[in-house]
């Protein structure tokens, strides 16, 4: 597991190469931030290696790999020990349903009380859900964070200032958008797919788009775009710019995770749709 990305493709090799041996086949996890996403794919390039990108495990699959465990050390408690709790469970089955029970018991030695919340798989924040939305019915593709929040401010009546992190897909998903909203407006957007467009909720995240760098969409680029040469940045957070001309605009957004927090970097680019090189 790299938890830091390492410096060069011998580094990387040197470590990935502690799983395969004496013939033995293994896997290497590297865990990197947005900014060292261009790093990571130099990093694939040079060692002539195809990475598969994964997103980060979602709470529930947090706690089936904890309950698992559990189950392990219940199997492994000896025969001998069981009578010794036998009264205390049999008081407890008297109150409660046996699988109720079961689980409440899994959970308790997983270390869970309560229901963790839904959390990004954008910036893995908690109480946010992630929408991919993607073009349907010859709708152009969708190509800059403009077009999205339009899309959801038309659903919410105008209201799209809760839209957080946004990123353009890449990859087989080039022309779709993923972004962040409260948990509480996801099963809004996903009840409204239409108009061109469709909703729905990832399970794991898709290839995203590298900030400042475009890919050729499979059909004509457009979509969703508003009139007028500037625009307010969403949410108070960046400045106006001009198509066309110099994009001198600038986005700044914070990001925590793990006590660990990621600024928004700024933008300056010369010609290009709005928000390119931005990172949302």
């Amino acid at each position: 597991l790299h938890y830091d990305m390492p410096n060069d493709a011998e580094a990387f090799l040197h470590r990935s190469g502690r799983t395969g041996r004496a013939g033995k086949k293994g896997k290497a996890i590297v865990i990197f931030s947005e900014r060292e996403r261009r790093q990571l794919r130099f990093l694939e390039k040079d060692t002539d290696c195809k990475f598969e990108h994964i997103s980060p495990p979602q709470p529930q699959e947090v706690m089936r790999a904890a309950a698992l465990l559990q189950v392990e050390r219940v199997k492994n408690v000896d025969d001998s020990l069981r009578p010794f709790f036998s009264q205390v469970t049999d008081e407890l089955l008297e109150t409660m349903d046996p699988k109720e029970a079961l689980s409440a018991a899994l959970a308790a030695l997983s270390g869970f009380q309560h229901a963790p919340q839904p959390k990004s798989l954008l910036t893995y924040e908690e109480g946010l859900t992630t929408i991919m939305m993607s073009p349907v019915d010859g709708t152009p593709p969708i190509s800059s964070a403009r077009e999205v929040m339009g899309a959801v401010g038309r659903i919410l009546q105008g209201d799209a200032s809760s839209v957080g992190k946004i990123q353009m897909c890449g990859g087989r998903h080039t022309g779709c958008a993923v972004f962040d909203v409260p948990s509480a407006l996801a099963d809004t957007l996903l009840a409204n797919s239409g108009r061109g467009v469709s909703f729905e909720r990832p399970e794991m995240l898709p290839q995203l788009m590298e900030s400042g760098r475009r890919e050729r969409a499979p059909f004509r680029s457009g979509g969703f775009r508003s009139g007028g040469r500037g625009s307010r940045g969403y949410e108070g957070r960046s400045g106006g710019s001009r198509y066309g001309g110099r994009d001198n605009s600038r986005s700044y957004r914070v990001h925590t995770t793990q006590g660990r927090s990621r600024v928004g970097s700024r933008s300056t680019s010369r010609s290009g749709g709005p928000f390119e090189g931005s990172d949302w």
